[in-house]
């Protein structure tokens, strides 16, 4: 939702960002638990998928260094994610390995596919609903977001799956997602991730 707002110009970018750093600082966490650190990369991930447009265009450097945070936490986590216990993984004792993609990686390959240069950060079947108000959010002055803690984990917490990819099923039939919601903006091609 923050993400949202920093896209239609409600919330500031930059406080959107300084939420994506403080959620994607729990994977740095001494000790943090496997499930935790996942969950808010995955959160970040998401943001990133939905926000990265406008992250790209008002504050580069500094989204260009979160998504460098978020490659560096990819690259660590990849013994952690195949020793996870089966209690956390999302199909059964008999699905073979090739059956399954962990959300995390699926987002991490919806990512980084938007951002390479083939799509700019923008597909049509990636749902961004500000871009059809653009004009009339133009004019106005963007307020920060409030700055948020993230609480240490307690005995108890858990951190549910969240499954889900925000990609339309299919693209319009135009071929351009942008088009359809009514800004006739560019898109690059279709999908990409999950």
């Amino acid at each position: 939702f923050a993400i949202e707002l920093a896209n239609a110009r409600v919330a500031s970018v930059d406080s959107a960002l300084a939420l994506l750093e403080t959620l994607l600082a729990v994977t740095a966490e001494p000790g943090v638990l496997p499930a935790r650190a996942e969950w808010f990369a995955c959160v970040v991930l998401d943001s990133l998928a939905l926000g990265g447009e406008v992250f790209t265009r008002d504050a580069p450097e500094r989204s260009a260094a979160l998504l460098g945070a978020v490659r560096a936490y990819a690259a660590t986590r990849g013994a952690d994610a195949l020793s996870a216990p089966a209690l956390l993984l999302p199909y059964g004792g008999a699905t073979r390995p090739g059956e399954v993609t962990e959300h995390f990686d699926a987002l991490f390959a919806l990512v980084e596919a938007l951002s390479s240069d083939s799509y700019h950060w923008r597909s049509s079947l990636l749902l961004a609903p500000s871009r059809s108000f653009a004009s009339e959010l133009a004019a106005l002055e963007p307020l920060p977001l409030p700055t948020v803690s993230v609480p240490a984990h307690t005995r108890g917490c858990t951190y549910p799956c969240l499954r889900r990819l925000r990609l339309c099923s299919e693209p319009a039939a135009d071929g351009d997602g942008d088009a359809a919601m009514g800004d006739g903006g560019g898109g690059g091609g279709g999908g990409g991730g999950g």
